[in-house]
């Protein structure tokens, strides 16, 4: 299947447990600079959000900062969800953080990114299932495909928790599925606007 999508492109990823550590594998081989900006919901309950950002900001030059409510995402960014509180995009990349209820026990949940994120730029948005528990994630996935996106699902094989990802490919026939190391060379090829069968 060919896929090619502009270069100016948003990137939401969802996990749990493990997400972190794949996601540095993802941030090792990301192509900088780029023009995307790369919005995270990492529900996991024995990391504080400012370990994850310490943790991924040694895999990357990219920023890597905690969402603020009313920011606009830059480009070159990743952007994280806080503890406890729900992360979507709206226009012109702002943040908007949301308390509202668990969904699937989480909060913050993948759900509610991607389908913001779906919502508000349609085929520019590419959606990351990385290692989790639980079947967040999902709905959202149908919403970016349904708007023209991509979807990417980390191999259940190579995930800590392949909960996440095996209700993703279950119920949702993801893109691509692939281990965490493989996921920055093909965003990079996405992003530069190169055709991949």
């Amino acid at each position: 299947m060919k896929m090619a999508r502009p270069r100016n492109l948003v990137v939401v990823g969802g996990g749990g447990r493990g997400a972190v550590e794949a996601l540095c594998l993802l941030l090792d081989d990301l192509p900088v600079p780029m023009s995307a900006r790369i919005l995270v919901a990492i529900e996991d309950p024995l990391q504080t959000v400012e370990s994850m950002r310490a943790a991924l900001q040694g895999h990357t030059r990219l920023t890597v900062s905690m969402a603020q409510d009313g920011d606009v995402v830059p480009p070159e960014c990743v952007c994280l969800a806080p503890q406890d509180q729900h992360l979507a995009i709206g226009p012109d990349f702002r943040v908007m953080l949301q308390r509202g209820d668990l969904i699937h026990g989480k909060r913050p949940a993948a759900d509610v990114l991607f389908s913001s994120a779906a919502q508000h730029f349609g085929n520019q948005v590419i959606g990351v299932i990385l290692s989790g528990g639980k079947e967040d994630g999902v709905a959202g996935f149908r919403d970016i495909h349904a708007a023209g996106g991509l979807r990417l699902i980390q191999s259940p094989s190579t995930a800590t928790n392949p909960g996440m990802p095996l209700w993703g490919t279950l119920e949702d026939h993801p893109d691509l599925l692939c281990a965490p190391q493989e996921m920055g060379p093909l965003l990079g090829h996405l992003l530069r606007g190169d055709a991949l069968f």
